[in-house]
């Protein structure tokens, strides 16, 4: 027996190891939540009681809701929770469906996602290389680390997108059902 044989469902081995990662992120997003309910109730208790509004807190709170936003992005394809029009994808079975996902994952969106996280990579390098900074409060923290994260969101997005084009190989050559 050859090791392809022995092996035959790899693609759905390595698609649920990507899952698992994908998973991970999307709970180390759920704890953002918290920062962010205290940072806005802190706000407002600070503008409306105290009468001092700070200057940290918008932007903090811009930047934990975008984190939030961009590492659940993976989840919810994940999921399959994304906005998705089902008036032809619903009327195939899982092969059929999973030939839509083959072919719409990897012709159009993998490539997205891989340039996208390439230009994100620059665009975080160059806000660290420069010492640049948001500038949008007195605040005005240094923008790489929120830059790396949105780097980061869409490299976990493309790890997410080749688990789903892994399911789709999956499905189609083994019994799997479309996910």
């Amino acid at each position: 027996m050859d090791f392809a044989n022995r092996n035959s469902d790899w693609p759905g081995t390595l698609a649920a190891h990507l899952d698992r990662v994908t998973l991970w992120s999307g709970a180390a997003a759920a704890f953002l939540f918290l920062p962010l309910v205290i940072v806005t109730v802190w706000e407002v208790f600070a503008r409306k009681i105290l009468g001092v509004p700070t200057m940290w807190t918008f932007e903090l709170g811009y930047m934990l809701t975008g984190t939030y936003f961009l590492l659940g992005g993976a989840v919810t394809l994940m999921r399959g929770e994304h906005v998705r029009i089902d008036l032809v994808y619903s009327q195939f079975g899982p092969r059929g469906q999973a030939v839509i996902n083959l072919v719409f994952l990897a012709i159009f969106f993998l490539p997205f996602c891989v340039l996208i996280s390439h230009a994100l990579f620059d665009y975080a390098a160059e806000a660290y290389m420069s010492g640049r900074t948001t500038g949008k409060s007195a605040w005005n923290p240094p923008a790489w680390p929120f830059r790396a994260i949105m780097f980061a969101g869409f490299v976990l997005l493309s790890l997410q997108v080749i688990a789903k084009i892994l399911h789709a190989v999956a499905v189609l050559t083994t019994k799997e059902r479309a996910r």
